[in-house]
């Protein structure tokens, strides 16, 4: 019965990462990094859609350099220094 308990519990997870791995096969992967106050950072993020997927990477990136409301949205109005997406 315990064998059974373990299989049943990693074949539910085995499934759900399938599952998972399929429903994100169509988003976009962007890294973004941008420079503020002299401090370099950079973050990947994923979207449904490249524009949604490079501004979290943005606001990601920004969360590394920033500290702040007023700092955090001067970091977002700045342009990155490099972009990559897929």
């Amino acid at each position: 019965m315990k064998t059974f308990a373990i299989t049943l519990v990693l074949g539910i997870i085995l499934a759900v990462f399938i599952t998972w791995e399929m429903l994100s096969f169509n988003q976009s992967h962007c890294e973004v990094c941008v420079e503020f106050d002299s401090r370099p950072a950079c973050a990947k993020a994923s979207g449904p859609n490249e524009a949604l997927a490079r501004e979290d990477a943005h606001r990601s990136a920004c969360s590394l350099v920033s500290s702040g409301v007023t700092s955090t949205l001067a970091c977002q109005r700045t342009p990155p220094i490099r972009m990559e997406c897929q």
